[in-house]
């Protein structure tokens, strides 16, 4: 790391994040397609018998190995080179053509098997899976505690990728007006515990200096892990003196409290909730595989109406986020 890298950041300055931004943003923007000649070849790739390469991917530990190099594509030994922050998520989406520099943004490109890991975590956000509904090799996708679809990887890659998450969300906020803001269905409180409880590592920290000497900036919470506790990811606001390490999950009011009714289910044209108490958050409607169809706030209400006539016939979920996690119910649209 270069001395001085950090002497203008001051994590108790109320500017904290903009800083951060200005010392990260700009830099070098290489083509995702020079993946494997630059931190694949030069980090990723290591040499093994008969000269041949491997390479493991990083959801799972699945390893293959190579005659002529990592190869891209669909085969079963195939890998991708997978966006960390889900290209979905990206407020500039899609970000591919032209490219933009966070579309291949070598911080969160990791090299990840296509078939058994790339597509099986799709865009889910990351999380503990509590009821597994498929896994490969330590990663795993199914339902958390609060029936949200979520994706964990093997506990090795999860705080590089908290890391990761937290570089491209400060990377690339306020870039053309663009909030880059956690969606909510990615709890920060996860990630800000992986981030501590699987601490950068030699590998890590070593990547993040060949990426600097790649793009021309470093992933500034490996180098401070503790940056993180300063930030609200879900709407990108600075936290003034909080607690470090930020590595409890927060435990506000009982969900039970801002509990909700939906009625009527089946419906076909309009889906009315009503909440015992006035309710401020996020309102999310997914379909059965927890993918967002729409969200929308509700801001010191005790009811809101959602159209659904739009919808195919099928089962729904509707999600209410507070801060201390999701309360999710059930409907069918007929």
């Amino acid at each position: 790391m270069p001395a001085g890298e950090y002497s203008g950041i001051n994590t108790g300055s109320s500017t904290f994040i903009n800083d951060l931004h200005n010392l990260i943003n700009p830099h070098t923007s290489i083509y995702y397609s020079n993946y494997a000649s630059t931190i694949g070849n030069k980090f990723e790739v290591r040499d093994t018998t008969h000269g041949r390469t491997a390479v493991t991917c990083r959801y799972t530990t699945f390893t293959a190995v190579f005659t002529n190099g990592m190869t891209f594509g669909t085969a079963d030994s195939s890998f991708s080179r997978e966006h960390t922050y889900a290209h979905s998520w990206m407020p500039t989406y899609p970000a591919d053509n032209p490219e933009r520099p966070e579309y291949n943004d070598q911080h969160h490109l990791f090299p990840v098997k296509f078939i058994n890991a790339n597509n099986i975590r799709s865009n889910y956000p990351f999380g503990t899976v509590v009821t597994v509904t498929n896994s490969f090799m330590g990663g795993k996708l199914g339902l958390d505690a609060n029936n949200q679809s979520v994706y964990e990887p093997k506990d090795s890659h999860k705080g590089d990728l908290a890391r990761a998450l937290f570089y491209m969300a400060v990377c690339y906020n306020s870039v053309d007006g663009n909030n880059w803001k956690f969606q909510v269905e990615q709890n920060q409180d996860i990630l800000k515990k992986w981030n501590f409880d699987d601490p950068p590592s030699n590998m890590e920290i070593s990547r993040n200096d060949i990426i600097d000497s790649i793009q021309g900036n470093r992933n500034p919470f490996v180098d401070h892990p503790e940056y993180a506790c300063y930030m609200d990811f879900s709407n990108m606001t600075y936290i003034s003196n909080p607690s470090v390490p930020c590595n409890n999950l927060s435990v506000g009011p009982g969900l039970e409290e801002t509990g909700f009714v939906l009625y009527p289910t089946p419906t076909q044209n309009e889906l009315h909730l009503s909440f015992v108490q006035n309710a401020k958050g996020m309102v999310t409607l997914s379909d059965i595989n927890g993918r967002t169809i729409l969200q929308t706030p509700v801001q010191n209400s005790n009811t809101l109406t959602l159209t659904v006539d739009h919808l195919a016939p099928g089962i729904y979920w509707v999600g209410v986020q507070q801060r201390d996690g999701i309360l999710r119910k059930r409907f069918v649209k007929e």
